[in-house]
């Protein structure tokens, strides 16, 4: 995944669940480590959430994690201090107010949106297998030539 898909997702899949919580200003700075490297933040502020693909100096907290986890963060699917007590994220700044970041945020049971895997063929769309028949016999056989060529030239070496 890259980062402008990551920023991308996180905007379509990220809710507010308790605008009371998010009436006043909170902003968090995402820090993207592996696939999809690069920083974002998600700004609280009057009961809206904005997420932007920006460093955000001014941060409440600060994340570092992968973008697997970020996108189960933002979506609902996954609790932030879960996360933090599994060692899938590290957390600098007002890591106390991580409960409420995660109570603003509205849970989705749904999984978070991955790439879509290939569609397998159906078996009517599968070739068919030849299957091989037994091969005929032949009357001849290469043996019997071959000795039969051999008595024909020594034959003849004889009759010199």
């Amino acid at each position: 995944m890259t980062y402008a898909e990551l920023v991308k997702q996180v905007k379509k899949t990220i809710k507010i669940s308790d605008k009371e919580l998010a009436k006043n200003h909170f902003a968090v700075e995402f820090d993207i480590q592996g696939d999809g490297e690069g920083a974002f933040y998600v700004e609280f502020l009057n009961g809206k959430v904005d997420v932007e693909p920006y460093e955000y100096y001014d941060y409440d907290i600060r994340i570092r994690t992968d973008a697997q986890t970020a996108l189960e963060l933002t979506g609902g699917t996954l609790d932030f201090e879960k996360a933090l007590l599994d060692g899938r994220l590290s957390a600098e700044g007002k890591v106390d107010r991580l409960a409420s970041l995660g109570m603003a945020l509205k849970h989705d049971s749904k999984k978070i949106e991955k790439k879509p895997e290939p569609k397998k063929l159906s078996k009517k769309a599968e070739p068919k297998k030849i299957s091989k028949k037994p091969a005929s016999k032949s009357i001849g056989t290469k043996k019997a030539t071959k000795s039969i060529a051999s008595k024909k030239a020594v034959g003849r070496i004889g009759t010199k």
